[in-house]
C-alpha cells in the first residue's frame, strides 16, 4: 500500500483493518515514519498487530521474488502502478491482482504515467476510476496512447468511488467554531479555497450577491478548509464581499469535531467546483452523510454523488476548447498556473446557482426533506460497502488469466544497461579473468572479513564470498562462475563479485589492465 491521499486512504484502511478479509497485510513503505501511524491505526480498528508485515520500499524486489501475493492495492493509479506491474511481470514467479485509484488526473508529468499503463500488463491490473467522468477521461487518454502504438492494449478501468466513515459526521455534541445568531442562514464551503487547484470563490460571491436583498441580508457563506492556497487573496475575497455587503468568513483548516459542528449548523453546502484537478468531491459525500443537502456544479465526479432535486441540486457548466499550445507547454510551468488558466475558461451557471441558492434557503420544509435523502445516500458511499466491490474486484483479477507476459524493459523505463554500457571502460562478460587478491585470500582464511554499506545486504549474497574466492584462486573467467549457479542466481553474483572487485578482494583480466597502462603511457608520450 503506497499512503497519499490522507482521509480517503485512512477511510480505507480503518474498513480494511476492521473487515480484516486477508490472512496479512504488508507494507513497502519509502518513509519509514508512515509505519507507526498504520500499526497504531491497526490497533485501534482491532487488528492484531502480528498481522502487519511493514518494511522498506527497497524489499519489494526480494518480495517480489521470493513471495506470493493476494493483490497489492496502491493509493494512485499513476505514480506507482505502472512500475509495479512493469516489474512484477518480469519478476515474479505469479503476478498478484494491482489497483491503484485514481485522484488528480491532471498534471502535466502524468502524461508519461498514463502512457506506461497501455501495453506492459499481465492482464491482473486495474485502475480505479472514483467517478464515471475520471474513468471515461483515463480511457480516452490511454485509447490515444494505444492508438499511436499498434499492437499495445490499454489497462482494464473499473468505477468504484471512495467512501466515508459511517459515523464521522454524526454529531457527538460537536460545537460550531463560529458563533452566529441563531437566524443567520449558513451557506458552508468546505474543503480547499483555491482557484488554483479547486474553485473560485468568485463566482458563489456574486450569485449571493443576486439573492433577494432580504434572504441576502440573512446569509453568511463560510469558506472553511485549508485555505493556505488563498492566504493572499482571502483580504481581497474579504474586501469584495464587504463591499458587495456580504458577510464572508474563513475557518482555516477545522478539526473533525469543528467540521461537524460547522455541518450540522449549515443550511446548505456548496461546492462549485471548476478545475480539472478537482475529480471526486469527497466534501459533498460527508455533507449528505451529515443530512445536509448539497449545491454543486455539474462537474465531472460530481454527478455521480448528487441526486439532482432529491439530495441537492446541480448547477450547469460551461467549458471551451483547450489550445495544443497550452498542452505542449504545461509541463515546463507550474501546475498551478495551467490549472488556473483552464479554471478561467469554465463558467458556473451564476443564475442557476443563484435560483438554487435561493429556493434551498427560503424553504425550510424542502431542506429538510432533502437533507434526509441525503443522509440516506450518503450512508450508501461508506467504506464497508466500497470495500466489498474492492473485495470483488480482486477476487476477479487474482483469478484473470494471464496474458502474454513481456520480457523487455518497457520504452518508459531508464534501461540502465543500455543506457550507461559505454560509460565503464570494460564490462564484466564471459571472457573476463578474475583472479583473487591478498586481501581476498585473506577473507577466504577468514583473517579479515568484508564491510558493505547499509542497504546492501539484501543486493549481495554473501554466500558467494568464499566460494569464489576458492574458485578464482587460480584464476576463473565470469563465463566459469555462471556455469556453477542457477540462472535465477545470476544477477546476485554478479553484483557481489563487482563488489568483491570493487573492494578489492578480486582483480580482472590483467591482460587489459596492462594494455590500458600501456595506451595510457603511449598517450602522454605524445603530448606537448
Amino acid at each position: 500500500m503506497v499512503l497519499g491521499r490522507t482521509v480517503a486512504n485512512g477511510g480505507f484502511l480503518a474498513a480494511l483493518f476492521r473487515a480484516d478479509p486477508l490472512d496479512a497485510y504488508h507494507f513497502f513503505l519509502l518513509d519509514p515514519g508512515l509505519g507507526e501511524a498504520i500499526a497504531a491505526l491497526a490497533e485501534e480498528q482491532g487488528l492484531p498487530l502480528s498481522r502487519l508485515r511493514i518494511r522498506p520500499r527497497r524489499d519489494l524486489g526480494a518480495a517480489l521474488r521470493q513471495e506470493e501475493f493476494f493483490c497489492f492495492h496502491l493509493s494512485d493509479c499513476l505514480t506507482s502502478l505502472p512500475s509495479l506491474a512493469a516489474a512484477q511481470a518480469r519478476i515474479a514467479p505469479r503476478p498478484a491482482a494491482i489497483t491503484g485509484v485514481t485522484h488528480s488526473l491532471s498534471y502535466a508529468r502524468f502524461g508519461l504515467q498514463i502512457a506506461a499503463l497501455v501495453g506492459h500488463w499481465t492482464g491482473r491490473e486495474a485502475v480505479v476510476a472514483t467517478s464515471q467522468a475520471g474513468a471515461k477521461a483515463i480511457s480516452q487518454a490511454m485509447a490515444r496512447v494505444a492508438a499511436a502504438m499498434p499492437g499495445l492494449d490499454p489497462m482494464a478501468v473499473q468505477v468504484i468511488p471512495l467512501g466515508i466513515a459511517e459515523d464521522r459526521f454524526v454529531a457527538k455534541e460537536s460545537a460550531c467554531p463560529l458563533e452566529l445568531p441563531a437566524e443567520r442562514l449558513m451557506v458552508l464551503v468546505p474543503g480547499r479555497v483555491s482557484p488554483y487547484s479547486k474553485m473560485d470563490l468568485m463566482p458563489l460571491l456574486r450569485a449571493v450577491q443576486a439573492l433577494p436583498p432580504g434572504l441576502r441580508e440573512r446569509t453568511t457563506v463560510v469558506a472553511a478548509g485549508s485555505l493556505a492556497e488563498s492566504h493572499d487573496l482571502m483580504p481581497h475575497l474579504a474586501a469584495l464581499a464587504a463591499n458587495a455587503g456580504l458577510d464572508l468568513r474563513f475557518v482555516d483548516s477545522p478539526t473533525d469535531a469543528e467540521m461537524r459542528g460547522l455541518l450540522h449548523r449549515a443550511q446548505v453546502v456548496v461546492s462549485v467546483a471548476d478545475n480539472v484537478q478537482e475529480t471526486f468531491g469527497l466534501v459533498l459525500l460527508e455533507a449528505q452523510a451529515a443530512g445536509v443537502p448539497v449545491i454543486a456544479s455539474d462537474w465531472d465526479g460530481y454527478r455521480d454523488l448528487v441526486r439532482h432535486g432529491e439530495t441537492g441540486l446541480l448547477v450547469p457548466t460551461l467549458g471551451g476548447t483547450v489550445d495544443a499550445a497550452d498542452a505542449l507547454l504545461a509541463p515546463l510551468l507550474f501546475d498551478t498556473d495551467t490549472h488556473l488558466w483552464l479554471a478561467q475558461a469554465v463558467a458556473v451557471h451564476l443564475p442557476a446557482l443563484t435560483a438554487a441558492l435561493e429556493q434551498l434557503l427560503s424553504d425550510d420544509r424542502l431542506r429538510h426533506t432533502m437533507g434526509q435523502a441525503a443522509q440516506r445516500h450518503g450512508a450508501s458511499f461508506a467504506w464497508p460497502r466500497i470495500l466489498e466491490r474492492y473485495l470483488e474486484l480482486w477476487e476477479g483479477l487474482a483469478r484473470a488469466p494471464l496474458v502474454s507476459r513481456p520480457g523487455s524493459i518497457p520504452p518508459w523505463v531508464l534501461d540502465y544497461e543500455m543506457m550507461f554500457a559505454g560509460y565503464p571502460r570494460q564490462r564484466l562478460e564471459a571472457a573476463t579473468v578474475l583472479s583473487v587478491t591478498p586481501l581476498g585470500e585473506a577473507v577466504r582464511r577468514g583473517a579479515d572479513f568484508p564491510t558493505f554499506y547499509a542497504t546492501m545486504e539484501d543486493r549481495l549474497d554473501l554466500s558467494f564470498v568464499r566460494p569464489v574466492l576458492t574458485w578464482a584462486r587460480q584464476g576463473a573467467r565470469w563465463g566459469q562462475l555462471v556455469e556453477r549457479i542457477t540462472p535465477a542466481q545470476e544477477p546476485a553474483l554478479r553484483r557481489t563479485v563487482l563488489w568483491m572487485a570493487k573492494n578489492g578482494l578480486l582483480e580482472w583480466n590483467e591482460e587489459v589492465a596492462a594494455a590500458m597502462q600501456k595506451e595510457a603511457a603511449e598517450q602522454a608520450h605524445l603530448l606537448p
